[in-house]
C-alpha cells in the first residue's frame, strides 16, 4: 500500500487550487503533516487533546505552520463553515464515533464547512464482508525482524448488528521478553454504499467508493463534491 499522503495528493486538487485542507480527525498528525510537506495548507482538530500536543510538537519540530486544535468532528465548532476547500476523516475514524447518529452528524458538519466546490473524502474499513461473517477474532499480524518484533490482533465484541467493543492487543519483544498491552474501543460498522448515502444526504455530488486496488490506499475510501456556487 503507499502512503497515505501520497494517495491524497492524487485525489485532491493541487495544493495552490486546493484552498485550506481540514483534517477532522487528525490524531497526532499523521496526514495534516504528510500534506504540508506536500504544499498544502492544512489545518488539523482531535478530540484528543494528547493527540493535538503531540501533533503540534511534531509540526513544530518540522518547521511546519499547521493549525492544530481541538475539537469534537460531530460539530467542529471551532472551524468556520462555507470555508474549507477540503475536509477529510481518515483512517476508520467515522466508525468510531460508535452510532450511526454520530457518523451522520460528522458527515453534516464536514459539509457545511467546505466552500463551493470543496472536496470531502473519508476512509473506512471495508464492513461489507464483515458485517456479513461477524468475526470474533482477526488473524495476527507481524512486524519487524530479529530483535524488537511485534504481533498485533484484535479480538471482537459484537454488542448487536451494527456495534462491537474492538480488543487490540500489541506483544512487543523487548529483549529477552514479551511485554503485551490492551487497547479498546467502540465501532459501528458501516457499509461503505451507506456511508456514499450519507455524503449524498448532507448535499454531496459526484460522491465516489474507491476501492484499494484503485488508489494504493488500506482502506476503501469515499469520496463527494460540495456544488458550486
Amino acid at each position: 500500500m503507499r502512503q497515505s499522503d501520497e494517495v491524497l495528493r492524487n485525489l485532491l486538487p493541487n495544493p495552490t487550487d486546493s484552498g485550506t485542507v481540514l483534517d477532522c480527525a487528525a490524531g497526532m498528525g499523521t496526514q495534516a503533516i504528510g500534506l504540508a510537506k506536500l504544499g498544502f495548507t492544512v489545518e488539523g482538530c482531535d478530540g484528543s487533546e494528547a493527540s493535538i500536543n503531540q501533533a503540534r510538537r511534531d509540526a513544530d519540530r518540522m518547521k511546519l505552520p499547521i493549525v492544530f486544535r481541538t475539537d469534537d468532528v460531530r460539530r467542529l465548532e471551532n472551524a468556520p463553515e462555507n470555508y474549507y476547500g477540503v475536509a477529510m476523516a481518515m483512517d476508520n475514524v467515522l466508525p468510531h464515533l460508535g452510532s450511526l447518529i454520530d457518523i451522520r452528524m460528522a458527515v453534516v458538519a464536514m459539509f457545511s464547512r467546505l466552500r463551493p466546490g470543496g472536496v470531502m473524502i473519508t476512509g473506512i474499513r471495508d464492513y461489507d464482508p464483515i458485517l456479513a461473517e461477524r468475526p470474533t477474532v482477526m488473524a495476527p499480524r507481524f512486524s519487524g525482524n530479529g530483535t524488537g518484533r511485534r504481533i498485533f490482533h484484535e479480538v471482537w465484541d459484537w454488542q448487536d448488528d451494527r456495534r462491537y467493543v474492538c480488543h487490540i492487543y500489541i506483544t512487543n519483544e523487548i529483549q529477552h521478553h514479551w511485554e503485551v498491552r490492551h487497547f479498546t474501543g467502540e465501532y459501528c460498522a458501516i457499509l461503505k454504499c451507506e456511508l456514499a448515502d450519507l455524503f449524498r444526504e448532507a448535499g454531496c455530488e459526484h460522491v465516489e467508493i474507491l476501492l484499494p486496488e484503485q488508489t494504493g490506499y488500506h482502506h476503501p475510501l469515499i469520496r463527494g463534491l460540495k456544488p458550486s456556487a
